[in-house]
This record gives structure tokens, sequence and C-alpha cells, in this order.
């Protein structure tokens, strides 16, 4: 591993454990379950799913109301995990950068990785053992923020930092609107280009805003939306 790989590894786990610690959420998990579940209705087979990035497990357990009998979690964080093992999500460890995952092959019908890739230095690693471990008729989501949100368009115009930008600095920033926990940002464009390059084929591009106002003066374009939801088949 390298030393900015390192260092944002650390940083990352520093954050998570503060997350951890305040019970901060965020003001999409709402929408972002419901949408994820839209495109999980997709699959046929509901038999196993696997929630790369479970963090504590909350979200893990949103994820039975989709109809699947058993839901394994992955994270690198230990205190998250034991979280979501206590909330009932079987919980294992990966680190996703530099390890494969610790599932074998064609083992899952769904696979769910929301917010995880921008925090992956080599997250090329990371999206090619998701595909690694899904059957091949089965189904990823992921979830992703968007450099080129309406909002962040205008704050750049103001001469602002975008928001979830990684910044200039590992571990300083002078806006917050900053994460210093991302590693990657990208559009609707270059996130789809790169989930295309891992193998895969993208079958849905769902939206996500923060606001009611802010889906309204889009019209609920996703290329302008906070977050961006990719439904993806394995080729």
């Amino acid at each position: 591993m390298g030393a900015s790989s390192r260092l944002m590894k650390e940083q990352n786990l520093r954050m998570g454990g503060d997350i951890l610690q305040s019970g901060e959420r965020s003001t999409l998990d709402k929408a972002k379950v419901r949408e994820i579940c839209r495109i999980l209705r997709k699959v046929a087979d509901k038999d196993r799913l696997a929630d790369v990035g479970c963090f504590d497990g909350t979200l893990s357990m949103e994820f039975f109301k989709c109809g699947f009998s058993t839901i394994d979690g992955f994270d690198v964080l230990d205190s998250a995990l034991e979280r979501a093992r206590k909330r009932g999500v079987n919980a294992f460890k990966w680190n996703f950068e530099e390890e494969p995952s610790p599932a074998e092959s064609e083992s899952y019908d769904a696979i769910i990785c929301s917010d995880t890739m921008e925090h992956v230095f080599n997250n090329q690693n990371l999206v090619s053992e998701c595909r690694r471990i899904m059957k091949p008729s089965g189904l990823a989501v992921f979830v992703v923020p968007n450099l080129a949100s309406l909002y962040n368009r205008l704050l750049v115009l103001a001469g602002k930092m975008p928001l979830g930008s990684p910044g200039v600095s590992v571990s300083q920033k002078t806006e917050n609107r900053v994460n210093l926990g991302h590693a990657r940002l990208g559009t609707l464009k270059e996130w789809a280009g790169f989930l295309t390059v891992c193998g895969f084929e993208i079958e849905d591009v769902i939206g996500l805003w923060s606001t009611r106002f802010s889906k309204a003066i889009t019209f609920t374009r996703p290329s302008l939306a906070h977050s961006l939801v990719y439904g993806c088949r394995k080729v």
C-alpha cells in the first residue's frame, strides 16, 4: 500500500469511528433504500445479498424488506462490524483496497455497494471483486456522489469547493464541504465508464436529491442530482 493510500485509509477509519460514536445519519438514507429496493425488484432469485460497505448494518437490515433471505455485510471498521452483527447482519471484515473478498465466487444474487467506492483509493479492486462474487444472473447496485450536481456547479461558479470534494490534502481543509474521507469523485459519465471497464453493463441510472426543491428545478435529470444510483448486470 502506498503512502497516500495508507493515509486515506487511516483518515476513513478515524472518520468512521467518529460517525459511529455520534450516531450521525445521512439525510439521503431513506431515498437510497427506496431506490435501491426499486432496482432489486428485478432480481428473480432473492436468496443471498451482499452489502459491501455495510458500516453498522443499519441500512443492511432495511434490505430485508426487498425480500432477501440472507444478507452478508462487509466492512473494514471493526467497531462498525460489531454493531452490524448485533443487529443480525452476517458481517465480515474486508480491506476493499488490498484484499480479495472473503466470499466465494458467484455467491450472491445481488450486491449493494453504497457510498463506498468514493472512499477507496484503489477502488478497481473493490469493484472487480464485487463482480467476482456475484452470480452471472445477479444484479449489482452502486451508489456514489455526483461531482457535477447542480449544487456543485453553483458552488464552483461562486469560487467554492464542490460538496464531497477530496480537497487538496489528506489531513487539512478550510471549507466544510470538503470530505477528507473521499479518495474519488466523478460525474455520471465518468462513474459509468469506470463500472463498464470493470465488467458491468449499466441498466439503470437514478438520481438522488437532497430536497424536493432541488429535484424540481433539475427536472429530475440524474446528471444534476446529488448522488447517483447505478443498477448493473455482470458481463
